[in-house]
C-alpha cells in the first residue's frame, strides 16, 4: 500500500461521539472518587451495568509484575474516555 493511500485512510478526529460507547471499546479512567489509584489505567468495556442506569462494567489490570490480575469494575459513562474505539 502507497503512503498516500495510508495517508487517505487515517483520520484525524474520532469515529465515533465520547458518549458512543461500546463492548470491546479501549478506554481510560478518569476521575474515580472510590478507587483514584485506578484513575489513567487503560480497561476494555463489557458490557452495560443492567443495575445501574449509565454504567460500564470494565476490564482492569490491576498489580503489577506477575502479581497482576484482571477484575470488573463497574464504572459511571462520564469517568471514561476513549483511547481508540474498536472497528
Amino acid at each position: 500500500m502507497s503512503a498516500k493511500a495510508v495517508e487517505s485512510r487515517s483520520q484525524e478526529g474520532p469515529c465515533r461521539e465520547p458518549s458512543d460507547i461500546r463492548p470491546f471499546d479501549l478506554m481510560l479512567l478518569q476521575g474515580l472518587e472510590g478507587e483514584p489509584e485506578l484513575n489513567g489505567r487503560a480497561v476494555i468495556v463489557a458490557c452495560r451495568d443492567p443495575g445501574r442506569e449509565g454504567t460500564w462494567f470494565v476490564s482492569v489490570s490491576v498489580g503489577t509484575g506477575t502479581g497482576e490480575a484482571t477484575r470488573e469494575i463497574s464504572v459511571a459513562a462520564e469517568k471514561l474516555f476513549h483511547i481508540r474505539p474498536a472497528a
